[in-house]
């Protein structure tokens, strides 16, 4: 088997939705989005249901021609599905793009832009992603659960825990604090959680009524406190979860807020955790950057068991085809442990990927 030396943890499947609309049942078909052409010159998008538009240029960043210069030419409208698109293939063009990239695996999401405009009752939610199962398979691809409650969640989980190519679920559930079903469900089938963009959390009040602790980016700094206040972390010492997309260069100064934010306010929650905030997110959580110079001369502080690299690919953040090179500028100058550990060791162990490390 194909040794891993670059592992991406955030990468996304973008293909167009005539490409599994045949597998979804005649009464879903109008949720299915269907491709536009876009007046004037301006490309293709997606017509969601309810007519709202997504061109692909929030969806595909442009790599050729000039891949140099790509942000000279970015925008969102202009780009069109054909055989030049990349990331836009079949699973076949889709290796052949990673081996021009240099990267050995992708974790695959949802497509994000167009997930976000569907807008789909809980049930068809749940209709249409088991109509996609098809697309499961060649690739590292966490799948949405269902978001009316643990059960169906569980439920969903369980159904996709075994088929090959699954390997983590993403979105799952909101819950009351202590009700764990969903969490170690979870642990027991060894599958891992991940958030990207929307994380959802335990039903508890953080921060206080009328404390301001904005910080951005590092908004899933609030998110993980409201886990720990939940006390999940200290019923399930395993559970971790891993956030894509976040960047890391926030987190030593989230760790210092999450701290002072806790001895100040935690008591206006009754709060009364057994470690303080910052070594909760050290132990539990995971995040990943893919053009983040800070986080890697904070590497220490940040915790070097809790970075990942992604490219992002297709969107418009990538660095395709060029992420080793992108790699190279950023962790050239780190020792060789710490450098495997950031693009390979971490995602390899978290995702349970199977592989010759050799």
């Amino acid at each position: 088997m194909r040794p891993y030396d670059v592992v991406s943890t955030d990468s996304h499947l973008e293909v167009p939705p005539d490409q599994w609309r045949p597998y979804v049942d005649a009464e879903f078909q109008a949720y299915v989005p269907k491709v536009v052409r876009l007046p004037k010159g301006s490309g293709d998008a997606w017509e969601m249901p309810g007519g709202g538009i997504v061109p692909l240029g929030l969806q595909f960043a442009i790599t050729r021609p000039g891949v140099e210069n790509r942000y000279k030419f970015s925008r969102p409208v202009g780009i069109s599905y054909g055989p030049d698109l990349a990331g836009s293939g079949d699973g076949h063009r889709r290796i052949r793009e990673m081996d021009e990239d240099g990267v050995d695996a992708d974790v695959l999401f949802p497509a994000v832009f167009g997930t976000r405009g569907l807008n789909l009752p809980v049930a068809r939610q749940e209709e249409v992603a088991r109509q996609r199962d098809h697309l499961v398979g060649h690739r590292h691809d966490p799948r949405r659960v269902a978001l009316d409650g643990a059960h169906s969640a569980i439920a969903e989980m369980r159904r996709v825990a075994t088929m090959p190519g699954i390997y983590g679920v993403v979105n799952f559930p909101d819950c009351e604090p202590g009700d764990d079903r969903f969490f170690a469900a979870s642990l027991e089938l060894g599958v891992p959680l991940c958030s990207h963009g929307s994380f959802p959390t335990p039903r508890v009040q953080w921060p206080p009524k009328g404390v301001d602790v904005d910080l951005s980016k590092a908004m899933s700094a609030t998110a993980a406190v409201k886990y720990m206040l939940s006390g999940v972390f200290d019923r399930l010492p395993d559970l971790r979860i891993f956030c894509a997309e976040t960047f890391c260069g926030w987190l030593p100064y989230a760790y210092q807020m999450v701290d002072e934010w806790y001895e100040r306010y935690g008591l206006w929650v009754d709060a009364d955790l057994q470690r303080k905030p910052s070594e909760y997110m050290k132990r539990h959580f995971m995040w990943s950057f893919i053009v983040d110079p800070m986080a890697i001369r904070l590497r220490h502080l940040i915790g070097i068991d809790n970075i990942t690299w992604s490219t992002d690919f297709p969107h418009m953040n990538t660095d395709w085809p060029l992420s080793r090179r992108s790699i190279d500028e950023q962790l050239g100058g780190i020792p060789e442990d710490e450098r495997r550990r950031i693009i390979r060791d971490n995602a390899v162990e978290f995702f349970k990927l199977e592989a010759s490390n050799a």
